[in-house]
């Protein structure tokens, strides 16, 4: 029984050792990361940055001419 034991703690051992190993990678990483989005957030243009995530507004002309003709329901029904 000892054997099993022995076994189970080395085995422990192992895996402790590997997910720290994996948790200072990872932290690494994405220090990296934050770094590279840093830069390339730096390298936009101030105006297009916000402008980029904006979606497209319908004009006031759009939202008339889509009043007039309804909905494709509608238009089926006609």
């Amino acid at each position: 029984m000892s054997e099993t034991t022995t076994v189970g703690t080395e085995l422990t051992s192992q895996y402790a050792a590997q997910v720290t190993s994996d948790l200072e990678r990872n932290a690494k990483e994405q220090q990296r990361i934050s770094a590279e989005i840093a830069a390339l957030q730096e390298q936009l243009p101030r105006s297009h940055s916000r402008t980029a995530t904006a979606p497209p507004r319908a004009s006031t002309k759009t939202k008339r001419i889509a009043c007039q003709i309804g909905t494709p329901e509608e238009a089926g029904q006609q």
